[in-house]
């Protein structure tokens, strides 16, 4: 009972803390997809702008190479002065490691540096396409032929003034300007900036340009490079830094190359990363406290006055009835219980005090009564010439119920043990310098009935021993009594067994003593009955529910 009303305690903290932890939670998850969202967003708004400034890079480079080859010395492949030209041209644009003027063959006709004169770059795939197209293409990433530089080629054509494309001016962007270009940026800790061309090839990288520039982007990611059109999503990149990317790739309507920015998780979601972990902190602490306040109250302001109360009630079943729980209004609701159980106490001490007066006036009354009745009955029946056998029957009945009832007086439930009962009866027949009488058996209470009935028949047992059996002959009286389990019943099994004494033998007739046992036991008592007249002696057994000895 008391460990119920901790449970129930502690349910009731764990009501009142659940609901308030799962609001802080839902807010924290609220909280976090609204910050997963934020940084998504920003992540493509940072790409938006990463992929525009290559727009206009690529812009710039397509209307240079635009100019260079709108030149008439170039247009029509004035070899020295297009050379110088070239010369002139390169040194002031830096972004180009080196521009060539390609005839329709794909021979290079004009070049900064003389060495390149007359190398064909026919088998060059943006040569071919922008021949082809007569539109402006950008290459892939390669290794310069004359310069073996890493560039990236752009070619644009070259138009007569009737619009026929005669050749290409092709301009190879150096890698390393772009580089310096893009590391102009700020970059937000642990962000990354990728620029692949259409094939995949990494050509500008933020962080470890060194390490990545020239590579191809894994497999795993490629199908970003082939997407066909922007959008955002969440990986672990090449460098293992998890992050949340935008991309951007060729086929979207920028630049033709692939522009990927990506933000860190650590970093973004640290914010909130710390919050969610101080909630979830917050919230085990606080279920912590909410449990120990629930222990302590339970069994400070539980369990301790309801082990008083119920210790104090144990004490008056144990008979200390000045036992008193103590507990006072002032100690809550349990005092007021406490209180009101000590008063209820003190009366029924008071009551009990009366009761046990009035008891012992009641046991003097009868004792004074059977005593005039003994007195008046050997009156009577003296002057009525009754054998004096008779008379000392009678006498030794009524002295076996005043027996009885001074036992069943000196309990105050009026019940008594079933030993003490054996032992009363045998008493008058017994010789205590060499006892007659073997009693064994377990403890057994009786209520009035059952202890007057048990009572007059060992009397009678007893009386019939001395007169005919093994009292009356040196002999011994076996009173056996266990109790057993008997067909899901629990059954009192009470044995008398008289040996060494004179011979016996069934009597042809039942005399007083006999009625009165069977009176007594069976008929009172609800028991089974049987009585043996073996040549030992007198044997005796009675079987009774133990539920029936209560009464």
């Amino acid at each position: 009972m008391r460990s119920s009303l901790a449970k129930r305690l502690f349910v009731l903290m764990l009501m009142c803390i659940v609901p308030l932890a799962a609001i802080l939670f839902y807010n924290l998850y609220a909280l976090w997809q609204s910050q997963e969202r934020s940084v998504h967003d920003e992540a493509y708004r940072l790409g938006q702008v990463a992929s525009l400034e290559m727009a206009r890079i690529m812009g710039g480079v397509e209307d240079t190479l635009l100019a260079v080859a709108a030149a008439p010395i170039v247009r029509d492949f004035q070899a020295d002065a297009c050379n110088a030209y070239m010369a002139r041209v390169t040194k002031a644009l830096p972004q180009f490691s080196g521009i060539a003027v390609l005839d329709g063959s794909g021979v290079i006709r004009c070049l900064q540096n003389p060495a390149g004169i007359g190398v064909s770059l026919a088998d060059k795939a943006y040569f071919q396409d922008s021949m082809r197209t007569g539109a402006t293409v950008i290459g892939r990433f390669t290794e310069g032929r004359v310069s073996k530089e890493l560039v990236l080629p752009v070619a644009v054509p070259i138009r007569d003034e009737a619009g026929k494309v005669l050749g290409v001016v092709a301009g190879s962007i150096s890698l390393k300007w772009l580089e310096q270009k893009l590391t102009e940026r700020n970059f937000a800790k642990s962000s990354s900036l990728t620029v692949a061309d259409a094939d995949g090839t990494i050509i500008a990288r933020y962080p470890e340009p060194e390490r990545f520039v020239g590579t191809q982007i894994p497999e795993r990611y490629r199908h970003l490079v082939r997407a066909v059109a922007p959008g955002t999503t969440e990986l672990t990149s090449q460098d293992g830094t998890h992050r949340i990317l935008a991309y951007f790739p060729p086929s979207s309507p920028s630049t033709g190359l692939y522009v990927s920015v990506g933000l860190s998780t650590a970093e973004e979601y640290g914010e909130i990363t710390k919050a969610l972990v101080s909630g979830i902190v917050v919230t085990l602490g606080a279920t912590i406290v909410a449990c120990l306040l629930a222990w302590i109250t339970g069994r400070y302001a539980i369990r301790r006055p309801v082990d008083r109360l119920v210790s104090t009630v144990e004490a008056w079943r144990h008979d200390q009835p000045g036992a008193r729980t103590g507990l006072s209004e002032a100690d809550g609701e349990f005092g007021v219980v406490g209180k009101a159980i000590d008063d209820f106490m003190d009366e029924l001490a008071d009551a009990r005090g009366r009761s046990e007066i009035l008891m012992r006036e009641l046991d003097h009354r009868v004792k004074n009564l059977l005593a005039t009745v003994q007195v008046v009955a050997r009156q009577s029946l003296k002057s009525a010439n009754i054998d004096a056998k008779v008379l000392r029957a009678l006498d030794a009945r009524l002295a076996a119920m005043s027996d009885a009832h001074s036992v069943l007086m000196g309990n105050e439930k009026q019940k008594a043990k079933f030993v003490e009962i054996v032992r009363s009866a045998i008493h008058p027949f017994d010789k205590p310098e060499a006892t007659a009488f073997e009693i064994s058996g377990p403890d057994v209470v009786l209520g009035s009935k059952a202890a007057l009935a048990f009572s007059m028949a060992l009397h009678e047992l007893c009386t019939n021993a001395a007169k005919y059996g093994a009292l009356s002959a040196e002999g011994k009286v076996w009173i056996k009594w266990d109790v057993r389990r008997v067909e899901d019943a629990d059954m009192l099994i009470f044995h008398w067994r008289e040996i060494d004494g004179p011979t016996v033998s069934t009597p042809t007739s039942e005399g007083f003593g006999g009625l009165m046992i069977r009176r007594m036991l069976p008929d009172q008592l609800r028991g089974t009955l049987s009585i043996t007249y073996a040549v030992s002696g007198l044997d005796l057994r009675f079987e009774v529910p133990v539920g029936n000895l209560a009464i």
